[in-house]
Order: structure tokens, then C-alpha cells, then sequence
């Protein structure tokens, strides 16, 4: 079962992603506060729905560093924000994609559903080996 991560502190926006989520069949976990990649790599979410402004940092943070990191590149990230400049937002911080407050259900379902479907497990990094090392001098 696909897991979504959703990083949102208002709590009827996080029942209606808990509804729409297990509706979908998909595995909700949820947090109110941005947490750290240590325990986002531990939970090995799927996709990743970030509040643009959540208390205490900013989401665009957490999502540029979630794809520019090689173990969780993979991992879709939706961002999602009032902000009227969300797109904008979302590409200029890597987001897989973006939704605007208040959503449009059928949007919502439908990014969910595509993102999950394309979803690839994080990546294992192994450590890197030393220029002589693959030479094995």
C-alpha cells in the first residue's frame, strides 16, 4: 500500500486529506510540524503533501531539500498553500506538483491518485567508494 505523508497543522484540512486518502485506499500519516529527513527517510512515504507555511519554517525548504537529496529525490512532493503564487512556488522549489486552499476535490483526488501511481521507493545510497577503491589499488 502507497504511502502519503501529509505536513499540515490545520486540523479540517487534515481530515479532509485523511478522508480523501483512505477513500483512495492509501496509507495517511500525518504530522502538524515540518520534521527533520532522518525521520521522513524512517516512514518511507510515497508522496509528500507540504503546507507552504506551516508553523515554525517554511515547507518550500523542506521540499527543495527533499529533491535535491539523492535517498529521497524519488519521493513526489505536493505543495500546498492560500498563496496565489503556489505554481510559481512549487517549481521554483522542485514540488512534483501544487494545490491551492481551498482545493478543488476532484483536483485533489486526481493529483493524489497520478502521483501515487507514479511513486518509486526512496533510494538506498551506499556510501561512496574512493576513486582507488574502484580500481581496487
Amino acid at each position: 500500500m502507497k504511502k502519503i505523508l501529509v505536513i499540515e497543522s490545520d486540523d479540517a484540512v487534515n481530515q479532509l486529506f485523511e478522508a480523501t486518502i483512505r477513500e483512495l485506499d492509501l496509507e495517511f500519516i500525518s504530522s502538524t510540524r515540518l520534521i527533520p529527513l532522518h525521520e521522513i527517510l524512517a516512514i518511507k512515504p510515497d508522496v509528500i503533501v507540504i503546507d507552504y507555511r506551516p508553523p515554525f519554517g517554511f515547507g518550500g525548504d523542506l521540499c527543495k531539500e527533499l529533491k535535491t537529496d539523492p535517498r529521497t529525490a524519488a519521493i513526489k512532493v505536493i505543495l500546498t498553500s492560500t498563496d496565489r503564487h503556489i505554481p510559481k512556488i512549487a517549481c521554483e522549489n522542485f514540488a512534483d506538483a501544487c494545490l491551492h486552499k481551498p482545493f478543488d476535490i476532484d483536483l485533489l483526488t486526481s493529483t493524489l491518485t497520478r502521483l501515487a501511481a507514479d511513486a518509486r521507493p526512496a533510494a538506498t545510497v551506499l556510501p561512496k567508494k574512493s576513486f582507488w577503491a574502484v580500481l581496487g589499488v
